[in-house]
Protein backbone atom coordinates (compact mmCIF):
# COMPACT_ATOMS: atom_id res chain seq x y z
CA UNK A 1 0.00 0.00 0.00
CA UNK A 2 1.07 3.73 -0.29
CA UNK A 3 0.75 5.85 2.37
CA UNK A 4 1.38 9.97 3.15
CA UNK A 5 4.23 9.91 6.00
CA UNK A 6 2.09 12.06 8.75
CA UNK A 7 -0.74 8.73 8.08
CA UNK A 8 2.15 6.55 8.81
CA UNK A 9 1.70 7.23 12.87
CA UNK A 10 -1.76 7.18 12.96
CA UNK A 11 -1.06 3.44 12.54
CA UNK A 12 0.63 2.64 15.54
CA UNK A 13 -2.27 1.84 17.73
CA UNK A 14 -4.27 0.02 14.96
CA UNK A 15 -0.79 -1.99 14.06
CA UNK A 16 -0.66 -2.52 17.77
CA UNK A 17 -4.23 -4.08 18.58
CA UNK A 18 -4.19 -6.39 15.12
CA UNK A 19 -0.26 -7.47 15.70
CA UNK A 20 0.99 -6.30 12.68
CA UNK A 21 4.52 -5.18 11.77
CA UNK A 22 4.80 -2.79 9.10
CA UNK A 23 7.36 -2.53 6.65
CA UNK A 24 8.69 0.16 4.70
CA UNK A 25 9.82 -1.01 1.22
CA UNK A 26 10.37 2.70 -0.53
CA UNK A 27 10.13 6.65 0.21
CA UNK A 28 9.59 8.57 -2.18
CA UNK A 29 9.17 12.68 -2.42
CA UNK A 30 11.36 15.64 -2.16
CA UNK A 31 12.24 15.48 1.39
CA UNK A 32 13.80 11.51 1.16
CA UNK A 33 15.98 12.65 -2.45
CA UNK A 34 17.50 15.84 -0.10
CA UNK A 35 18.32 13.30 2.48
CA UNK A 36 19.65 10.59 0.43
CA UNK A 37 21.68 12.88 -1.09
CA UNK A 38 23.09 15.11 1.35
CA UNK A 39 26.89 14.23 1.21
CA UNK A 40 27.01 14.60 -2.37
CA UNK A 41 28.27 18.29 -1.76
CA UNK A 42 27.71 18.53 -5.74
CA UNK A 43 24.11 17.56 -5.97
CA UNK A 44 23.87 20.87 -3.46
CA UNK A 45 26.14 22.88 -5.10
CA UNK A 46 24.47 22.57 -8.41
CA UNK A 47 21.02 23.12 -7.10
CA UNK A 48 22.61 26.64 -5.80
CA UNK A 49 24.06 27.67 -8.89
CA UNK A 50 20.66 26.43 -10.48
CA UNK A 51 18.77 29.00 -8.22
CA UNK A 52 21.42 31.61 -8.78
CA UNK A 53 21.31 31.17 -12.36
CA UNK A 54 17.74 31.54 -12.76
CA UNK A 55 17.58 34.48 -10.06
CA UNK A 56 20.34 36.02 -12.03
CA UNK A 57 18.63 35.44 -15.57
CA UNK A 58 15.61 36.94 -14.39
CA UNK A 59 16.62 40.33 -14.41
CA UNK A 60 17.50 40.73 -18.02
CA UNK A 61 14.65 41.85 -20.87
CA UNK A 62 13.78 38.59 -22.58
CA UNK A 63 10.40 39.50 -24.61
CA UNK A 64 8.96 42.64 -25.86
CA UNK A 65 5.73 42.53 -26.77
CA UNK A 66 3.13 44.86 -28.80
CA UNK A 67 -0.55 45.72 -28.81
CA UNK A 68 -2.54 48.05 -30.88
CA UNK A 69 -0.48 48.65 -33.06
CA UNK A 70 -1.65 48.41 -36.97
CA UNK A 71 -0.02 51.12 -38.84
CA UNK A 72 3.38 50.91 -37.47
CA UNK A 73 5.08 47.77 -37.78
CA UNK A 74 6.70 45.52 -35.15
CA UNK A 75 9.64 44.98 -36.91
CA UNK A 76 9.47 49.08 -37.40
CA UNK A 77 8.72 49.36 -33.49
CA UNK A 78 11.33 46.93 -32.08
CA UNK A 79 13.99 48.89 -34.63
CA UNK A 80 13.15 52.01 -33.26
CA UNK A 81 13.74 50.76 -29.39
CA UNK A 82 16.65 49.17 -30.50
CA UNK A 83 17.60 52.98 -31.27
CA UNK A 84 16.21 54.04 -27.73
CA UNK A 85 19.08 51.08 -26.50
CA UNK A 86 16.06 48.83 -25.78
CA UNK A 87 15.99 45.14 -26.62
CA UNK A 88 16.44 41.54 -25.66
CA UNK A 89 18.93 41.01 -22.92
CA UNK A 90 19.54 44.49 -21.28
CA UNK A 91 18.92 44.84 -17.34
CA UNK A 92 15.28 45.09 -16.29
CA UNK A 93 16.87 48.22 -13.83
CA UNK A 94 17.72 50.21 -17.12
CA UNK A 95 14.56 50.22 -18.37
CA UNK A 96 12.25 53.30 -17.50
CA UNK A 97 8.96 52.87 -18.86
CA UNK A 98 7.46 56.64 -18.07
CA UNK A 99 10.34 58.02 -20.26
CA UNK A 100 9.84 55.68 -23.10
CA UNK A 101 6.59 56.55 -23.36
CA UNK A 102 7.29 60.07 -23.29
CA UNK A 103 10.16 59.49 -25.96
CA UNK A 104 7.36 57.75 -28.34
CA UNK A 105 4.51 60.04 -28.07
CA UNK A 106 7.04 62.80 -28.99
CA UNK A 107 8.42 60.89 -32.00
CA UNK A 108 5.41 59.11 -33.44
CA UNK A 109 2.67 61.33 -33.88
CA UNK A 110 0.48 59.00 -34.92
CA UNK A 111 0.15 57.28 -31.73
CA UNK A 112 -2.78 59.12 -29.10
CA UNK A 113 -2.13 56.68 -25.77
CA UNK A 114 0.87 54.68 -25.02
CA UNK A 115 1.55 52.58 -21.91
CA UNK A 116 4.40 50.73 -21.12
CA UNK A 117 4.52 48.08 -18.13
CA UNK A 118 7.11 45.29 -17.34
CA UNK A 119 6.13 41.79 -16.09
CA UNK A 120 8.50 39.51 -15.06
CA UNK A 121 11.12 39.95 -17.76
CA UNK A 122 8.49 40.81 -20.20
CA UNK A 123 8.32 44.22 -21.50
CA UNK A 124 4.72 44.98 -22.63
CA UNK A 125 3.82 48.21 -25.06
CA UNK A 126 0.02 49.20 -25.10
CA UNK A 127 -0.40 51.37 -27.67
CA UNK A 128 -3.39 52.89 -29.09
CA UNK A 129 -3.28 54.53 -32.75
CA UNK A 130 -4.74 58.11 -34.47
CA UNK A 131 -7.00 57.39 -36.76
CA UNK A 132 -6.74 60.25 -38.96
CA UNK A 133 -5.58 61.25 -42.04
CA UNK A 134 -2.57 63.47 -43.61
CA UNK A 135 -2.58 66.53 -40.97
CA UNK A 136 -3.70 69.39 -41.70
CA UNK A 137 -2.61 72.73 -43.08
CA UNK A 138 -3.49 75.74 -41.28
CA UNK A 139 -6.01 78.01 -42.36
CA UNK A 140 -5.34 82.03 -43.04
CA UNK A 141 -8.11 84.19 -43.38
CA UNK A 142 -8.23 86.83 -46.83
CA UNK A 143 -5.77 88.97 -47.58
CA UNK A 144 -5.71 92.25 -45.72
CA UNK A 145 -7.76 90.39 -42.44
CA UNK A 146 -6.92 90.64 -39.03
CA UNK A 147 -7.39 87.48 -37.82
CA UNK A 148 -6.10 84.47 -38.50
CA UNK A 149 -7.60 80.55 -37.69
CA UNK A 150 -5.87 77.50 -37.79
CA UNK A 151 -7.26 74.06 -38.94
CA UNK A 152 -6.31 71.70 -36.26
CA UNK A 153 -4.51 68.29 -37.42
CA UNK A 154 -7.46 66.27 -35.81
CA UNK A 155 -9.71 67.87 -38.59
CA UNK A 156 -10.63 65.02 -40.59
CA UNK A 157 -14.05 63.66 -42.41
CA UNK A 158 -15.37 60.05 -42.35
CA UNK A 159 -15.30 58.69 -45.82
CA UNK A 160 -16.46 55.77 -47.43
CA UNK A 161 -13.88 53.62 -47.85
CA UNK A 162 -16.02 51.51 -51.21
CA UNK A 163 -19.31 51.61 -52.43
CA UNK A 164 -22.50 50.95 -50.54
CA UNK A 165 -25.62 52.15 -48.96
CA UNK A 166 -26.01 53.61 -45.53
CA UNK A 167 -27.87 51.18 -43.86
CA UNK A 168 -27.79 53.38 -40.34
CA UNK A 169 -25.84 56.62 -39.47
CA UNK A 170 -25.42 58.52 -36.50
CA UNK A 171 -23.61 61.72 -35.86
CA UNK A 172 -21.66 62.58 -32.53
CA UNK A 173 -19.33 65.39 -33.85
CA UNK A 174 -19.40 67.13 -37.10
CA UNK A 175 -21.86 67.78 -40.02
CA UNK A 176 -23.54 64.30 -41.49
CA UNK A 177 -23.74 64.94 -45.58
CA UNK A 178 -25.81 61.39 -45.96
CA UNK A 179 -28.30 60.16 -44.93
CA UNK A 180 -29.80 56.02 -44.06
CA UNK A 181 -30.73 54.38 -47.77
CA UNK A 182 -28.27 56.76 -49.44
CA UNK A 183 -25.63 55.43 -52.35
CA UNK A 184 -22.42 56.39 -52.11
CA UNK A 185 -18.77 55.52 -53.30
CA UNK A 186 -15.49 55.22 -52.50
CA UNK A 187 -14.10 58.24 -51.14
CA UNK A 188 -17.65 60.29 -50.45
CA UNK A 189 -17.52 62.01 -47.66
CA UNK A 190 -20.30 60.85 -45.13
CA UNK A 191 -19.64 62.86 -42.20
CA UNK A 192 -17.65 66.68 -42.86
CA UNK A 193 -15.08 67.42 -39.97
CA UNK A 194 -16.57 71.51 -41.21
CA UNK A 195 -19.20 73.14 -39.10
CA UNK A 196 -21.15 75.83 -41.13
CA UNK A 197 -21.38 79.20 -38.50
CA UNK A 198 -24.37 81.28 -39.58
CA UNK A 199 -25.70 84.59 -38.31
CA UNK A 200 -29.27 85.83 -37.17
CA UNK A 201 -30.57 86.15 -40.44
CA UNK A 202 -28.91 82.42 -41.79
CA UNK A 203 -25.99 82.93 -43.27
CA UNK A 204 -22.78 81.37 -43.20
CA UNK A 205 -20.62 83.51 -41.18
CA UNK A 206 -17.42 81.29 -40.71
CA UNK A 207 -16.48 77.72 -40.38
CA UNK A 208 -15.51 75.78 -37.32
CA UNK A 209 -13.43 72.31 -37.68
CA UNK A 210 -13.28 69.28 -35.61
CA UNK A 211 -12.66 65.82 -36.08
CA UNK A 212 -15.71 63.75 -37.59
CA UNK A 213 -16.90 61.40 -35.63
CA UNK A 214 -20.26 59.32 -35.73
CA UNK A 215 -21.50 55.23 -35.93
CA UNK A 216 -22.18 54.26 -39.69
CA UNK A 217 -23.25 51.54 -41.24
CA UNK A 218 -22.59 50.40 -44.85
CA UNK A 219 -24.03 47.83 -47.07
CA UNK A 220 -22.17 46.61 -49.65
CA UNK A 221 -22.48 43.15 -51.89
CA UNK A 222 -19.31 41.15 -52.86
CA UNK A 223 -18.88 37.88 -55.29
CA UNK A 224 -17.99 35.01 -53.67
CA UNK A 225 -16.43 31.66 -55.83
CA UNK A 226 -14.69 28.99 -54.93
CA UNK A 227 -13.38 25.63 -56.89
CA UNK A 228 -12.86 22.79 -55.41
CA UNK A 229 -11.28 19.65 -57.41
CA UNK A 230 -13.18 16.68 -57.69
CA UNK A 231 -9.74 14.05 -57.81
CA UNK A 232 -7.41 14.42 -55.40
CA UNK A 233 -4.03 12.78 -53.97
CA UNK A 234 -5.09 10.96 -50.73
CA UNK A 235 -2.40 10.81 -47.69
CA UNK A 236 -1.24 8.32 -46.55
CA UNK A 237 0.96 7.77 -43.45
CA UNK A 238 2.97 5.45 -42.72
CA UNK A 239 4.70 4.17 -39.53
CA UNK A 240 8.58 5.76 -40.69
CA UNK A 241 9.36 8.67 -39.50
CA UNK A 242 12.27 10.83 -38.16
CA UNK A 243 12.42 13.44 -35.31
CA UNK A 244 14.85 15.77 -33.75
CA UNK A 245 14.44 18.01 -30.81
CA UNK A 246 16.43 21.85 -30.78
CA UNK A 247 17.10 23.79 -28.12
CA UNK A 248 17.81 27.33 -29.65
CA UNK A 249 19.90 29.62 -27.49
CA UNK A 250 20.74 33.45 -28.32
CA UNK A 251 23.97 32.70 -29.96
CA UNK A 252 23.84 28.80 -30.64
CA UNK A 253 21.71 25.60 -31.30
CA UNK A 254 21.93 21.85 -29.77
CA UNK A 255 20.27 19.11 -31.89
CA UNK A 256 19.47 15.77 -30.56
CA UNK A 257 18.37 13.10 -33.28
CA UNK A 258 18.06 13.04 -37.32
CA UNK A 259 15.79 14.75 -39.89
CA UNK A 260 17.40 13.24 -42.94
CA UNK A 261 15.40 10.91 -44.91
CA UNK A 262 15.06 9.72 -47.80
CA UNK A 263 11.28 9.71 -48.04
CA UNK A 264 9.82 10.77 -51.53
CA UNK A 265 6.94 12.11 -49.90
CA UNK A 266 6.54 13.35 -46.40
CA UNK A 267 5.14 15.75 -44.11
CA UNK A 268 7.18 17.78 -42.10
CA UNK A 269 5.53 18.68 -38.42
CA UNK A 270 7.42 21.34 -36.08
CA UNK A 271 5.98 22.85 -32.81
CA UNK A 272 7.81 25.72 -30.76
CA UNK A 273 8.20 26.33 -27.20
CA UNK A 274 9.41 29.04 -25.18
CA UNK A 275 11.21 28.24 -21.89
CA UNK A 276 9.29 30.15 -19.06
CA UNK A 277 8.29 30.32 -15.28
CA UNK A 278 4.43 31.30 -15.50
CA UNK A 279 3.57 34.24 -18.05
CA UNK A 280 5.74 36.48 -16.76
CA UNK A 281 9.35 34.90 -16.36
CA UNK A 282 10.48 34.06 -19.51
CA UNK A 283 13.96 32.91 -21.06
CA UNK A 284 15.93 33.24 -24.18
CA UNK A 285 15.44 29.53 -24.95
CA UNK A 286 13.46 28.14 -27.22
CA UNK A 287 12.63 24.39 -27.46
CA UNK A 288 11.83 23.05 -30.79
CA UNK A 289 10.49 19.66 -32.19
CA UNK A 290 10.43 18.44 -35.63
CA UNK A 291 8.75 15.29 -36.56
CA UNK A 292 9.20 14.18 -40.58
CA UNK A 293 6.73 11.59 -41.39
CA UNK A 294 6.45 9.65 -44.73
CA UNK A 295 3.46 9.43 -46.67
CA UNK A 296 2.19 7.69 -49.29
CA UNK A 297 -0.16 9.10 -52.16
CA UNK A 298 -3.25 7.44 -53.55
CA UNK A 299 -5.61 8.96 -56.32
CA UNK A 300 -8.98 9.24 -54.38
CA UNK A 301 -12.52 10.96 -55.68
CA UNK A 302 -14.23 13.18 -53.04
CA UNK A 303 -17.07 11.76 -51.90
CA UNK A 304 -20.27 14.46 -51.90
CA UNK A 305 -20.31 14.46 -48.56
CA UNK A 306 -16.37 15.52 -48.22
CA UNK A 307 -17.13 18.15 -51.39
CA UNK A 308 -20.05 19.86 -48.76
CA UNK A 309 -17.89 20.01 -45.82
CA UNK A 310 -14.79 20.95 -47.72
CA UNK A 311 -17.06 23.78 -49.40
CA UNK A 312 -18.01 24.61 -45.77
CA UNK A 313 -14.70 25.29 -44.49
CA UNK A 314 -13.43 27.58 -47.15
CA UNK A 315 -16.61 29.52 -46.80
CA UNK A 316 -16.13 29.20 -42.47
CA UNK A 317 -12.15 30.28 -43.71
CA UNK A 318 -13.02 33.24 -45.82
CA UNK A 319 -15.88 34.53 -42.59
CA UNK A 320 -13.46 34.46 -40.60
CA UNK A 321 -10.97 36.84 -42.53
CA UNK A 322 -13.77 39.11 -43.26
CA UNK A 323 -14.95 39.10 -39.93
CA UNK A 324 -11.26 40.43 -38.45
CA UNK A 325 -11.45 43.56 -41.46
CA UNK A 326 -14.29 44.04 -39.16
CA UNK A 327 -17.56 43.00 -41.84
CA UNK A 328 -20.24 41.04 -41.18
CA UNK A 329 -22.47 38.93 -43.36
CA UNK A 330 -25.92 40.33 -43.49
CA UNK A 331 -27.18 37.20 -46.26
CA UNK A 332 -25.56 35.22 -48.72
CA UNK A 333 -27.06 33.66 -51.50
CA UNK A 334 -24.99 30.91 -53.59
CA UNK A 335 -25.19 28.06 -56.27
CA UNK A 336 -22.81 25.07 -56.75
CA UNK A 337 -22.24 23.13 -60.49
CA UNK A 338 -20.61 19.91 -60.23
CA UNK A 339 -18.29 18.39 -63.72
CA UNK A 340 -16.53 15.85 -63.95
CA UNK A 341 -13.47 17.55 -62.79
CA UNK A 342 -14.22 20.49 -60.52
CA UNK A 343 -16.95 21.85 -58.40
CA UNK A 344 -18.02 25.82 -58.82
CA UNK A 345 -18.89 27.16 -55.72
CA UNK A 346 -20.28 30.89 -56.95
CA UNK A 347 -22.80 33.42 -55.24
CA UNK A 348 -23.46 36.69 -53.53
CA UNK A 349 -22.90 37.68 -49.97
CA UNK A 350 -23.95 41.29 -48.67
CA UNK A 351 -21.80 42.22 -45.60
CA UNK A 352 -22.47 45.68 -43.51
CA UNK A 353 -19.47 47.41 -41.06
CA UNK A 354 -18.78 49.60 -39.28
CA UNK A 355 -17.27 53.06 -41.47
CA UNK A 356 -13.76 54.39 -39.77
CA UNK A 357 -11.93 55.18 -43.21
CA UNK A 358 -10.88 59.28 -42.45
CA UNK A 359 -9.72 61.70 -44.96
CA UNK A 360 -7.92 65.52 -44.50
CA UNK A 361 -11.02 68.30 -44.36
CA UNK A 362 -10.71 70.49 -46.72
CA UNK A 363 -10.35 74.11 -46.16
CA UNK A 364 -13.13 76.31 -47.11
CA UNK A 365 -13.16 80.16 -46.98
CA UNK A 366 -15.88 82.93 -47.42
CA UNK A 367 -16.59 84.28 -50.63
CA UNK A 368 -18.07 87.48 -50.29
CA UNK A 369 -17.93 90.14 -52.95
CA UNK A 370 -17.86 93.71 -52.39
CA UNK A 371 -21.16 95.22 -52.67
CA UNK A 372 -22.79 91.93 -52.41
CA UNK A 373 -26.54 91.55 -50.92
CA UNK A 374 -27.35 89.13 -48.10
CA UNK A 375 -30.73 89.00 -47.42
CA UNK A 376 -31.59 92.69 -48.68
CA UNK A 377 -28.93 94.31 -46.70
CA UNK A 378 -25.96 95.34 -48.92
CA UNK A 379 -22.99 93.84 -47.11
CA UNK A 380 -20.27 96.63 -48.21
CA UNK A 381 -22.20 100.04 -47.15
CA UNK A 382 -23.40 98.26 -43.39
CA UNK A 383 -27.21 99.16 -44.06
CA UNK A 384 -26.43 102.52 -45.17
CA UNK A 385 -28.19 103.55 -48.59
CA UNK A 386 -27.16 106.82 -49.24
Amino acid sequence: MEIAVKDVFLLKKLLKKTGTKLQILHKKGLPFVLFRYRRHKCFLVGIGLALLCLLLMSQFLWEIEIKGNYQITDEQFLTYLESQNISNGVWISNVDCEWLEEQIRNDYPDIAWVSARIEGTRLIFDIQELKTGKDSEAITSKEGSDEQESLPQQSTDLIASQDGIIRSIVTRNGTPLVKAGDEVKKGDVLISGCNELFDDYGTVTGYEYCQAEGDIWIVFEETYQDSIAVAYEKKNFTDKKRAAIRIAFPEKTLTMGRTKHIFEHYQIFTENKQLKIGKRIVFPIYIQTQSIQEIVLENAIHTEEEIQQIAKDHFALYSKKMEKKGFQILDKDGKIKVNEKQVLVTGTIQFTYLETERGTTPVRTLDVEEGLEQNGIDADTNGDSS
